[in-house]
């Protein structure tokens, strides 16, 4: 798996396109509608340190390894369970420049900034919200990112901003 990924980043330099920063699992914690890649804190860090890194290194490639993104918050144990594994192993800490967020990882930010000062936060997923777009909904989503700021991360992404108006999710959620 570790050489797909230098594949991948080597064949899209190849094109012009230079990848800076590889996640290698977006939501490691769910088990989606469509096939799904499950791992565990302690494989996530096995990997980046094992793995990722040695082969980013052979390669001789400068992109970046981030752990990440964790879907969840300390309620389910995301900082406990997916974060801390690699923050208290050395080398898979040296391994990453930083930690990506979703939406529940408002409850794990304030842990993983405290934990690891050094390494940079970035929240990579607003939350859907019911597509209504509402004044309250707005209000709600400033806090969003007043939070995941005031927490320390340098991006926050709105993913889901430019959706068909009316568009309805797999899970039928109106975004």
């Amino acid at each position: 798996y570790a050489d797909y990924f230098v594949k991948y980043v080597q064949a899209y330099a190849a094109e012009g396109l230079p990848i800076t920063a590889v996640h290698p699992q977006n939501e490691p914690d769910s088990d989606q509608k469509f096939p799904s890649c499950r791992w565990s804190g302690e494989q996530l860090r096995d990997f980046l340190r094992d793995y990722l890194a040695p082969a980013f290194q052979a390669a001789g490639l400068e992109t970046e390894l981030w752990l990440g993104t964790i879907e969840r918050g300390d309620v389910r144990g995301d900082f406990n369970s997916f974060v801390l594994p690699t923050l208290a192993d050395p080398k898979a800490r040296a391994a990453i420049k930083g930690i990506g967020f979703q939406w529940a990882g408002k409850a794990s930010i304030r842990q993983a900034q405290l934990a690891a000062p050094e390494l940079e936060l970035i929240q990579t997923e607003n939350e859907c919200g019911d597509g209504a777009n509402t004044w309250e909904y707005a209000h709600y989503v400033f806090n969003l990112i007043r939070h995941f700021c005031d927490n320390g991360v340098s991006a926050y992404v709105y993913w889901n901003a430019v959706l068909e108006d009316g568009g309805i999710s797999t899970w039928g959620w109106c975004q």
